[in-house]
């Protein structure tokens, strides 16, 4: 990811949300912030981040313990782990909305529930890095 100054950032609208040293400091690729009365999740793959609502649409339930990996398309994906749902982070399009499960009675009753609902997409936000590590 190209870094940036921070100058002139606040004027173009960002806010600061996170700095990338919280990610070693949590030692998760997942951190949530709280902006105003808006809630964020902030995700980290290699050097790649993405900023998302913190909750996961099918139920709102929070993403803060997430699975962020990559998939066979080479696309960087969000796993919410109560449901299964994943999400593509670069453009919050539903990969698999509450999928079958197996043997997992819990994600299984979640399917059931939402398999007649069109998914929806998780709420992506553009941000920057700067040279600093400030992530806006």
């Amino acid at each position: 990811m190209r870094r940036v100054k921070s100058e002139g950032l606040s004027t173009e609208g960002y806010s600061r949300v996170a700095n990338i040293k919280e990610f070693e400091a949590k030692g998760k690729p997942v951190i949530s912030v709280i902006l105003g009365v808006n809630a964020y999740a902030v995700f980290r793959y290699d050097d790649q981040y993405f900023l998302t609502d913190a909750a996961c649409p099918p139920y709102k339930f929070p993403l803060v313990d997430a699975k962020v990996a990559k998939d066979s398309s080479g696309r960087i994906t969000v796993e919410e782990p109560l449901t299964g749902s994943i999400f593509d982070l670069s453009t919050g399009e539903s990969i698999a909305w509450c999928p079958e499960s197996g043997f997992d009675p819990i994600r299984g009753a979640f399917q059931i529930l939402k398999k007649s609902e069109n998914p929806e997409a998780l709420a992506t936000y553009a941000i920057k890095v700067t040279e600093e590590g400030e992530i806006w």
